[in-house]
């Protein structure tokens, strides 16, 4: 069936929409983050909400409960809240929804008034993300702007990035994208697509960079999508930061050897050598580390 991600207020309570109060009475199971919470927004639906539908959901429990969770799915709607706001963005549920989309489980987004958080909430990615609004239309600023999102951080931080794409523009787009990133050899990201949210087709679409195959359900002919990519998984983008440059690594530690011997502490050696070569103080603190031990 679906899991429905129904946004709730963030301060007024009686700004819960009727659609969201709809959902909220008749969900056979409402996945809370705080049943407390979730209590006091009863008072709204002005209804007792039997308890044994109440499922208390947080960061503490939700590994747990996932596998109970996707079997309710399989034939039951699911609701999940949070304590206020969009959920699973920086709450608890991205990972239930990742597994949502690999088990093939609809997502729907209910009550987020914002496109791009909506679908990045939708998508199951981690946070942070950086939105860009809309894309550009010329070749060099297009190709410009997802080279630098398909570059990882210096500092090895995962980032995910959030566009609006027109419908005339979205082939092109995913094209540019497939070949940029076979040139950065981060083939296994993933691109999450999000269309028509809130309404009757609402749609969301989701694979791997370079699986290109799923992209021909695409209607390129209405509406704007919103483009989700999250263009390195945690094992490649530690690879990469500790084998992306391996010379300037190099200098890194000659470097902190140096101040080492001049007697300094390693983490002032290590913070000093990234500053120079525009490295991971981390990744040349944790390299030290590793050295010293074997």
């Amino acid at each position: 069936m679906t899991l429905f991600l129904v946004a709730t207020p963030i301060g007024n309570l009686s700004d819960l929409s009727a659609r969201s109060k709809e959902l909220l009475s008749n969900a056979p199971l409402i996945l809370a983050e705080d049943t407390r919470s979730f209590s006091r927004l009863c008072t709204v639906l002005d209804q007792r909400i039997p308890g044994q539908r109440v499922l208390s959901f947080h960061k503490f429990n939700e590994v747990q409960r996932q596998e109970e969770i996707l079997t309710h799915l399989k034939n039951n709607d699911a609701v999940i809240i949070s304590d206020a706001g969009t959920p699973c963005i920086c709450d608890p549920g991205r990972e239930l929804v990742a597994l949502c989309h690999k088990e093939g489980v609809p997502i729907c987004s209910v009550g987020t008034l914002c496109a791009f958080a909506a679908a990045f909430s939708c998508s199951g990615f981690e946070p942070p993300f950086h939105f860009h609004g809309f894309l550009p239309k010329k070749k060099s600023e297009l190709d410009q702007l997802l080279t630098h999102c398909l570059t990882p951080s210096s500092d090895g931080r995962s980032l995910s990035h959030a566009f609006y794409v027109s419908p005339h523009q979205i082939a092109k787009v995913l094209d540019t994208i497939v070949k940029l990133a076979q040139e950065a050899e981060c083939t296994n990201g993933l691109i999450h697509l999000s269309k028509e949210m809130s309404k009757i087709h609402e749609t969301h679409l989701q694979g791997s960079i370079c699986d290109i195959e799923w992209t021909q359900a695409i209607n390129l002919t209405k509406g704007e999508w919103v483009l989700v990519l999250s263009p390195w998984t945690a094992g490649e983008l530690k690879e990469q930061t500790l084998s992306g440059n391996p010379a300037r690594m190099h200098q890194g530690q000659a470097l902190v050897q140096k101040l080492l011997e001049q007697g300094l502490g390693l983490k002032s050696a290590c913070k000093i050598s990234a500053s120079t070569f525009d490295l991971s103080s981390r990744e040349l603190y944790a390299l030290n580390i590793e050295n010293n031990n074997s």
